[in-house]
């Protein structure tokens, strides 16, 4: 972003497009958008006659401090249109792209029972973990499901698919 200080009329404009609400919430931007050949919309601003990522203007607005060329703004979040200051920090670009390569072989490979070797639904770890939580031992709930007993203690201790 050039270093050119937003005018209060162009900082109201730029506000104007952040739908605010509790502190712990996303925000919407409401503005304009690019899309990115990922299909993803980023959140765009008109400002001095160019298009600006709105979420460096943001940092600008909320921290009144700039960010260098090799910084990038995330959100702690994950969604691309919000635009609740508490909800962005800002890394080095080559943080930024370790992350989004981590990202794009957890996409590619699958994640959880969308993994091509899972062998349990989302639905059969929730009822094994219930099973056992109510008293059922391991053992029996392991052969039921053709898992070992072991796998099935690392499902109960959530050390496996924690995300379920």
């Amino acid at each position: 972003m050039s270093k050119k200080l937003l005018s209060p009329k162009d900082q109201r404009r730029f506000l104007d497009n952040i739908d605010s609400g509790d502190r712990e919430d996303c925000w919407p931007w409401q503005g304009g958008v690019q899309r990115r050949p990922n299909g993803e919309e980023y959140p765009i601003f008109y400002f001095n006659g160019t298009q600006k990522p709105a979420h460096r203007i943001l940092w600008r607005v909320y921290y009144s401090n700039y960010l260098r060329k090799d910084e990038v703004i995330q959100h702690t979040c994950d969604h691309s249109w919000c635009m609740n200051p508490n909800h962005i920090y800002k890394v080095d670009r080559e943080l930024d792209a370790r992350e989004h390569a981590k990202e794009r072989v957890r996409r590619r490979q699958g994640y959880g029972e969308n993994h091509p070797k899972a062998r349990l639904s989302d639905q059969e770890i929730a009822e094994i973990r219930h099973r056992v939580k109510n008293g059922e031992l391991r053992k029996d709930v392991a052969a039921e499901f053709g898992i070992s007993k072991s796998y099935v203690s690392m499902l109960v201790k959530r050390k496996r698919r924690r995300g379920v």
